[in-house]
């Protein structure tokens, strides 16, 4: 069977995904521990906090957030044997202060994709150095962007 695809479909069911991850959802909960501030807002709010302050159905490249997994859907028309079709370039992006686990993170987001969509084609899991408004000293931050094609 094949499934409905839309960008708010493609959206929802990834961030459902990766917000139900339990090694995400770990990850970001360990690195939290060590300010004070996100260690009283776990212990209120639980795993939503994680799901609602580092998890995003958008771009957040440009955000002051330098902890973050995004997920972007592009629509794109193109040809096909059956004619003109409908594709989705979805991408997904990793950044976390603490490098030491980017690969490893953005490895599982990976996997995730390719479980929801074992069709998919065109896959890309690339470095990628943005600018964090955030940041002083003009300095890039370190991304893993995980790019490919559905439709």
């Amino acid at each position: 069977m094949t499934k409905e695809l839309s960008i708010e479909k493609i959206k929802k069911e990834l961030i459902d995904n990766i917000s139900n991850n339990s090694e995400i959802l770990e990850y970001f909960e360990n690195y939290l521990q060590d300010e004070e501030y996100h260690k009283h807002c776990l212990k209120e709010y639980g795993m939503k906090y994680i799901k609602d302050n580092f998890i995003f159905a958008n771009d957040m490249s440009m955000s002051d957030n330098c902890n973050f997994i995004s997920v972007e859907v592009n629509e794109e028309e193109g040809t096909s044997l059956d004619g003109i079709k409908m594709y989705y370039r979805v991408i997904i992006m990793v950044t976390l202060e603490d490098y030491k686990d980017i690969d490893t993170i953005s490895v599982l987001l990976g996997k995730i994709a390719t479980e929801l969509y074992p069709d998919r084609f065109s896959y890309k899991n690339t470095v990628y150095y943005h600018k964090n408004r955030k940041q002083l000293e003009n300095r890039k931050q370190l991304a893993r962007v995980i790019k490919f094609t559905v439709g």
